[in-house]
């Protein structure tokens, strides 16, 4: 029954950028600067605003990042994507795999990076599918960040190249 008891407290969190955060944006850094762009997928469980939040960070520190909401519908993603690309020179996409999982191409992101990942495998699967498709020519990088002695680190934190 909830008590209401405390029974542990995790230290006090900053606004100072922490490991998996400086790991995201040396991630980012290395293949903008090579001339790709970037997909963030995140995936939000609680009512923290983490897609504002690393779009803060990554625009922060010098790179042009577009967070994709649910308020754009499904048939104006791609195209609002594209624009982004062609007119504000986008190099970094931030989302939830939910809003990308069917129907979308994302080829002109070639560094796929999961700063969370949810338990829906099948999400998971489909949203790294996005950018490494049949017209695909280029190779496609897949990074999912964790944090060391988690059950992250014991189930996933694999970087996949194809």
């Amino acid at each position: 029954p909830d008590t209401e008891e405390i029974r542990f407290s995790p230290s006090k969190l900053t606004n100072e950028t922490r490991s998996k955060e400086e790991e995201l944006l040396r991630i980012i850094e290395k293949h903008v600067n090579e001339g790709e762009r970037c997909l963030v997928y995140y995936n939000s469980v609680n009512k923290t605003d983490i897609g504002k939040k690393l779009t803060k960070l990554i625009e922060d520190n010098g790179y042009n990042a577009y967070e994709l909401k649910a308020n754009i519908k499904s048939e104006k993603r791609e195209s609002t994507i594209r624009n982004l690309i062609d007119n504000k020179g986008l190099d970094v996409l931030i989302c939830n795999p939910k809003l990308v999982e069917t129907g979308l191409d994302l080829i002109d992101f070639t560094t796929v990076i999961f700063y969370q990942v949810g338990y829906n495998l099948y999400t998971l699967r489909q949203a790294s599918r996005r950018s490494w498709r049949l017209s695909q020519k280029d190779p496609v990088t897949v990074y999912y960040l964790y944090y060391a002695d988690t059950v992250q680190e014991r189930y996933g934190g694999d970087t996949w190249t194809g």
